[in-house]
């Protein structure tokens, strides 16, 4: 049965067998980043190279810890995004990141080369919680499991000389729980065939924008125990099957479409995908991302280019150019299929 909607913000946790919820746990990404960020400081590290490419989110921490974030290339290439070891090579402390988890084998390669050049190398694994490929070869990792399930838990490891900070639930911290549960409930009635009114769905959406505003003021804080025991009895294997089936559907239709081309030109065989990011020329991609929301899919873009760097030229044409598309375990073929099959409406429509 297709999904009344496909994309957006998650509303449920998939229950299956015990998940080893990770030891340090923060409110979100950012605090978990934070965390690593202060071990920095104490060993006194002023400074750290970050991809051209990158959420504004993951940079507004180290500015607001007086560390001064310098960029490196991150280069569009036939096959995806790759990285050379000459654009870390003038850095002491580097952040990788591998996108939407297409990328663990180049990632595991150059943290293999900083270790052995005694750099300090931060791994991002937010598009990748479910992997653990390159841990050893990194001093510090951190991700969220938000955008992968209706969770909010931020991770952070480091070696074992890191002394990474723990917090209590902030006030803040539980506004911005309580906010995103009484969305997600909203939420529920809806996907689940419920009635809902159109008051109540903008309700939803007031209430999902309100705790972000809330996270975006003060993220220093832990989850709760309620998300921790949704983490614990998460199906990891049902989620990683079905997101790779899901994004093999999507993959398999890219020879029927013109306009999107797939920022990777394949599905590595250890990807577990976050999503499926394509490439649409810049003047369309509103009208694509409007078409499809009036047809109940929703596609992020990631990202909106930072306001706090100069993007190199490659990795501005991949800001102002990517669309996600949804491959998640909420989903199924038929829904990945119509997707596809909207996007090709699209074509032939925006082409008259």
């Amino acid at each position: 049965m297709m999904a009344r909607e496909i994309g957006s913000e998650f509303w449920f946790a998939e229950k299956g067998t015990e998940y080893r919820v990770p030891e340090k746990t923060y409110l979100s990404g950012r605090t978990a980043l934070t965390a690593i960020i202060l071990d920095l400081k104490s060993r006194g590290v002023k400074s750290v190279g970050l991809p051209d490419y990158l959420c504004e989110s993951m940079i507004e921490p180290f500015l607001r810890q007086n560390i001064k974030p310098e960029f490196y290339t991150v280069k569009r290439s036939r096959e995806g995004l790759t990285v050379s070891f000459d654009a870390l090579k003038f850095f002491d402390v580097v952040m990788l990141v591998n996108y939407f988890g297409f990328m663990t084998d180049k990632i595991k390669r150059l943290a293999l080369l900083c270790q052995r050049l005694g750099k300090i190398v931060i791994l991002d694994l937010t598009h990748d919680v479910f992997s653990s490929a390159s841990n050893h070869l990194v001093d510090y990792a951190f991700g969220s499991y938000r955008k992968w399930t209706g969770v909010e838990v931020g991770f952070a490891s480091g070696r074992r000389s890191a002394q990474l900070a723990s917090w209590p639930v902030s006030n803040e911290g539980a506004q911005y729980l309580a906010l995103r549960e009484q969305a997600r409930n909203i939420k529920r009635i809806f996907v689940d065939g419920g009635y809902v009114d159109e008051e109540l769905r903008h309700k939803q959406l007031d209430l999902f924008e309100r705790a972000e505003d809330q996270l975006d003021r003060e993220y220093i804080s832990d989850t709760d125990a309620s998300n921790k025991s949704r983490l614990a009895s998460l199906n990891v294997d049902y989620i990683k099957k079905r997101r790779r089936d899901n994004a093999s559907v999507i993959y398999s239709q890219f020879q029927y479409i013109k306009t999107c081309v797939p920022m990777f030109t394949e599905i590595p065989c250890d990807a577990i995908p976050l999503a499926v990011p394509v490439l649409v020329p810049q003047e369309k991609r509103d009208s694509l991302r409007a078409y499809l929301r009036g047809k109940g899919i929703f596609c992020p873009v990631h990202w909106p280019v930072p306001a706090f760097h100069k993007a190199g030229d490659d990795a501005f044409r991949v800001y102002n150019s990517e669309i996600s598309l949804a491959c998640d375990q909420r989903y199924d073929a038929e829904d990945m299929a119509h997707t596809m099959e909207m996007i090709k409406q699209w074509e032939i429509i925006t082409s008259e």
